[in-house]
């Protein structure tokens, strides 16, 4: 929300509607040449830094109302990458005013229970899935360390550190050249599904 600074009543309906909120800053955090004594000072810039100054004071002012922040990226579109940017999310909410701790909850707890799936992750709890991420920091104190991240665990197999072997695929710089050897979908089912019997999409939403 970067339009305007919420008013009081509008944060306490949030609030009241048990509404999670993830800002997604890191989509639209300013470029090295929009800030800074040097930066650039053309009307679509002065727009931009205006709208995410809101953006900021909106998440100091739902998080102190006690509204429950979740992280959320929009990784994959303008210059959020996948993984990175949720890194990146921590600190701009701590730069927004949000603890360390309270960061990193968004990110976990918080965001599990915006989803639904806090009965199954989101903390480290006996029974629930075994997906770590060891730092080798403190970053309940420095949210910068989140990015020294030592190993990660996915459903308690060691995915990353330790001298894990990363699978062959992730070594490729290109797809492989041979062709698949059958259609996976020829498209002419008459029920709307997929030959693999999926549900088939035809809009982004």
């Amino acid at each position: 929300i970067q339009d305007a600074v919420l008013d009081a009543d509008a944060i306490a309906r949030i609030k009241k509607a048990g509404t999670f909120y993830a800002p997604t800053l890191a989509i639209y955090q300013l470029k090295p040449d929009e800030i800074g004594p040097g930066r650039k000072d053309d009307a679509a810039t002065r727009q931009r830094i205006r709208k995410y100054g809101f953006a900021e004071e909106n998440v100091r002012n739902l998080f102190a109302a006690g509204v429950p922040i979740a992280v959320g990226t929009d990784a994959g579109i303008g210059g959020a990458k996948h993984g990175f940017s949720t890194l990146q999310e921590m600190e701009l909410l701590v730069a927004a005013g949000l603890t360390p701790k309270a960061a990193l909850l968004a990110s976990t707890s918080n965001s599990a229970l915006a989803l639904g799936l806090s009965g199954d992750r989101g903390t480290i709890e006996k029974g629930k899935r075994a997906d770590l991420v060891l730092i080798d920091g403190k970053p309940w104190e420095t949210i910068g360390d989140v990015h020294k991240i030592d190993r990660v665990f996915v459903d308690g197999k060691l995915v990353h550190g330790g001298g894990t072997k990363p699978p062959a695929g992730n070594l490729a710089t290109a797809l492989p050249a041979t062709a698949a050897a059958e259609l996976i979908d020829d498209f002419e089912r008459t029920d709307g599904r997929s030959a693999l019997d999926t549900l088939r999409l035809a809009d982004m939403d």
